[in-house]
C-alpha cells in the first residue's frame, strides 16, 4: 500500500515538473517570437500603418514597432538590434557591403520630392535657368536626384552651387530643413524650393504651390517605370529563412496599400503614429504623393542598381536580395 502511495506521489511530482517545463518552454518560445521593427520617423511609417493600427501576429510572430530618429537607423543594423527595418535603400546597400547580415525584401517608398514655389500653371523646368533653388538633402537623395534630373533635362553644365542667381545657370543652395526652404521663398531669397512630403503639402498652407514631381522627372531621365526605390524593407538573414513569415509580412504590407488609400484612415494617421512617438504630421493630401508601394526587390534589381549608381555605389552581389 505504501509503495502504491509513494508511486502516486512520484507520478504527481513528475507531472508537475513536466508541466512547469512545458509552460517555461512556451513562455520562452513566445519571447523568441517577438520581433523588433525599426522605422525611421517619417514616410516609412506609412508602409506598415495597417499593422501599427491593428497589432496582430504576422506569420506567427508579434511585431514590436519602434519609431526612431532617422540618424539612428544604421545603428539598428550594425548592432543587429532590429529584426526588421524599413530604411534608405542606399544605406542598407552600404551596410551590406560592410558585412551586415541582412536581406533586402521589398522596396516600399518610391520618392517623395517636389519642387515648390509661387503659383505658376505653365511651369516647366527651363524656367529654373537664371533662378535660385533652395533645397534640402545635400549629399543625399534630394541633391543627387535633383541634379540628375536637371542635368538630364537641361544639360550637364547648367548647375552651379551658390545662393545667388547666375545668367544661364540654375543656382542651388542646400539647407538643412524644409522650413528653411519655405522661408527662403517667402522672403524672396529663393525663386523655387525642393522639399519632401509631407513638407511639400504643408507648403501649400503657406501660400505656395507644388510645381514639379521629381519622381516623374527621374522616370523620364532614367527610363525607369518604377521611379526610384528610396526606402526598402530589410530583415535579418536568419529571419529571411522563414519564407512563410516573409510571405505573410509582404501580404499584409500589400493590403496596407488599400488601408492608406482610405480617406477615413488617412485622417487618423498622424494620431496613430504619434502614439508610437512620431513627431511628423501627415495631411491626408500628402499621403498619395508619398508613393508607397510593395515591389519585390529581386524583381526591380535594375531600378535599385540605377538608384545606387547616383551614390557612386557598385551593384550589390546576389546575396543582397531575398529570394522568394
Amino acid at each position: 500500500m505504501k509503495t502504491k502511495k509513494l508511486l502516486s506521489v512520484l507520478l504527481i511530482i513528475v507531472m508537475v515538473v513536466t508541466m512547469v517545463g512545458v509552460l517555461a518552454a512556451c513562455n520562452k518560445d513566445n519571447e523568441q517570437k517577438t520581433l523588433r521593427v525599426a522605422l525611421p520617423d517619417g514616410t516609412p511609417l506609412l508602409a506598415m500603418a495597417n499593422i501599427m493600427d491593428n497589432p496582430v501576429t504576422v506569420g506567427g510572430y508579434k511585431l514590436d514597432f519602434n519609431v526612431i530618429d532617422s540618424s539612428l537607423i544604421g545603428s539598428e543594423i550594425t548592432g543587429e538590434k532590429a529584426d526588421i527595418a524599413i530604411m534608405p535603400t542606399n544605406a542598407i546597400a552600404k551596410l551590406y557591403s560592410l558585412g551586415a547580415d541582412y536581406k533586402i525584401v521589398t522596396s516600399n517608398v518610391f520618392g517623395v520630392l517636389y519642387l515648390i514655389g509661387n503659383a505658376d500653371e505653365s511651369f516647366t523646368l527651363d524656367k529654373l535657368i537664371g533662378k535660385v533653388i533652395y533645397s534640402i538633402g545635400e549629399q543625399n537623395t534630394p541633391q543627387l536626384v535633383l541634379e540628375k534630373v536637371l542635368r538630364g533635362k537641361l544639360g550637364e553644365d547648367k548647375i552651379v552651387l551658390q545662393s545667388t542667381a547666375e545668367s544661364g545657370k540654375v543656382a542651388i543652395n542646400y539647407v538643412t530643413s524644409g522650413q528653411q526652404v519655405i522661408a527662403a521663398i517667402k522672403q524672396g531669397k529663393a525663386d523655387y524650393g525642393l522639399v519632401g512630403e509631407p513638407a511639400a503639402t504643408n507648403a501649400t498652407a503657406n501660400g505656395l504651390s507644388n510645381l514639379y514631381d521629381l519622381q516623374e522627372g527621374w522616370s523620364e531621365v532614367t527610363g525607369s517605370l518604377n521611379k526610384y526605390p528610396q526606402a526598402s524593407l530589410v530583415v535579418k538573414a536568419s529571419l529571411a529563412k522563414d519564407k512563410e513569415f516573409i510571405n505573410a509580412l509582404v501580404k499584409v504590407m500589400t493590403e496596407n496599400l488599400n488601408y492608406i488609400s482610405d480617406t477615413e484612415k488617412q485622417a487618423g494617421l498622424t494620431g496613430l503614429f504619434k502614439g508610437y512617438g512620431s513627431s511628423v504630421a501627415f495631411p491626408a493630401a500628402s499621403i498619395p504623393r508619398c508613393n508607397i508601394d510593395v515591389k519585390w526587390a529581386e524583381d526591380i534589381k535594375a531600378d535599385i542598381e540605377s538608384y545606387l549608381a547616383i551614390f557612386g555605389m557598385a551593384a550589390p552581389d546576389e546575396g543582397f536580395y531575398y529570394k522568394r
